[in-house]
């Protein structure tokens, strides 16, 4: 490869092979890799720069997006921790700040102890709790379409109960997650 430099607006610069075919890989955590390819051979030789823009669309994933850390919930409660308000708070801002016609709806999720009934509601709680603490501190009601429990239906991991899991691993299955309806206006999730 050869050796690159960036000018004083912050283009990268590097020596080019006229015969040569190239690829840029452009890299972000929050947007997918990005693979462009571009021939120089038939490029004049009194052309001195080459210019090639590159346009990232972001992952429609706010965990990603907003470094996120999972929202948890105490067992058998619904009401929003002190963690969990922090992590709401970056959600808060990428919505309001980053992007601001990004529509999403909330799942809620319960561990395995106790009936399909009991989970179901109490999903239902957390799901509404997550929804107003939303909604109270500044995000538009209609940009989350809908709050659902899914009650102890969707694990993450292995766990049936107590007698298998550990609190810790029990405690990862009581969230909350957030699919990414649309990020820019007419642009909608492939979900």
């Amino acid at each position: 490869m050869a050796q690159t430099t960036t000018d004083q607006n912050g283009y990268y610069r590097f020596p080019v092979n006229r015969n040569t075919n190239y690829m840029i890989e452009a890299v972000r955590k929050t947007h997918p890799h990005k693979n462009v390819y571009f021939n120089t051979t038939s490029t004049p030789k009194a052309q001195k720069i080459m210019r090639q823009d590159i346009v990232l669309e972001p992952v429609h994933d706010l965990k990603l997006l907003a470094g996120l850390n999972k929202i948890y919930f105490d067992f058998n409660k619904s009401d929003i921790r002190p963690d969990a308000a922090a992590e709401l708070n970056k959600v808060i801002r990428v919505m309001n700040n980053t992007y601001p016609d990004m529509i999403i709806k909330l799942e809620a999720h319960t561990d395995p102890v106790g009936s399909h009934a009991y989970n179901d509601n109490l999903s239902e709680k957390r799901a509404k709790s997550t929804y107003e603490y939303l909604i109270n501190n500044g995000v538009s009601e209609d940009r989350i379409v809908s709050y659902k429990g899914f009650g102890k239906r969707i694990p993450i991991n292995h766990c049936t109960g107590k007698q298998n899991c550990s609190p810790e691993e029990l405690e990862l299955n009581r969230r909350t997650e957030f699919p990414i309806l649309q990020i820019k206006k007419g642009i909608i999730a492939s979900k």
